[in-house]
């Protein structure tokens, strides 16, 4: 079983450096880092790694668009698992090897994540059982604790790159869909809080685009409640 760890960055060569840096400590070995950098100049550091280590792949586009640059990764992507990590995000040391045990027939599943300040202060938790009804109207999955497999990316396709602000919420919203997830009450992901995070930057143009999106779905229901589950 390979994991695909897909990494959209642009312009912040520290945090991705940390980022890398506990992705390649994890206990589980079978993965790809895929580095997709819509920065406006190379990364010289990764593109070195690159060539030092075949886990880390690096692709820099002069391009942007979150939703454009998950798809490039997910089309250079060789792995049986996905997961999105952005460079401000740090994986849990033994995360991999869980999921790899625990996943089993799932098409998707999700745990939960440490929020962390900019001094790398523990100051909240996030991550809670699945409820679709209440997921249309709030982005309540942490998207750094999420994995799918290539079974469920065939199924649901790729991201919309028209939505730029709430890209992963409208996708956890498809896979939810089309398959029922499985939620670990087990420690993925630490994400760190900055003024320079979208969420921060953009939220006005975020919450617009949720009300978008949980419109979209407002009379959808997943297909395995259809199917009596």
């Amino acid at each position: 079983m390979k994991f695909s760890l897909l990494i959209p960055t642009k312009n912040r060569p520290e945090m991705l450096r940390t980022a890398i840096r506990h992705i390649l400590k994890q206990s589980y070995e079978n993965f790809e880092a895929v580095i997709v950098d819509d920065g406006h100049t190379r990364n010289e550091e990764m593109i070195a790694l690159s060539a030092k280590d075949a886990r880390v792949r690096y692709i820099w586009r002069n391009a942007s668009g979150i939703g454009s640059a998950m798809n490039d990764a997910m089309r250079a992507a060789s792995g049986d698992i996905f997961n999105w990590h952005n460079d401000d995000d740090f994986i849990a040391k033994r995360t991999l090897e869980f999921v790899a045990k625990n996943i089993g027939d799932a098409k998707w599943c999700y745990g939960r994540i440490v929020t962390m300040n900019k001094y790398r202060i523990p100051v909240g938790l996030m991550g809670r059982p699945f409820n679709f009804d209440v997921e249309k109207h709030q982005s309540t999955i942490p998207q750094p604790a999420v994995f799918w497999t290539r079974k469920a990316f065939e199924t649901v396709g790729f991201f919309d790159e028209t939505i730029d602000h709430a890209t992963d919420h409208e996708y956890w919203l498809r896979l939810a869909v089309n398959f029922e997830p499985k939620f670990f009450n087990h420690f993925f992901a630490y994400y760190m809080v900055h003024e320079n995070m979208g969420s921060k930057r953009f939220a006005e143009l975020q919450t617009k685009q949720w009300l978008e999106i949980g419109a979209k779905y407002k009379d959808v229901k997943p297909h395995y409640l259809n199917q009596g589950k």
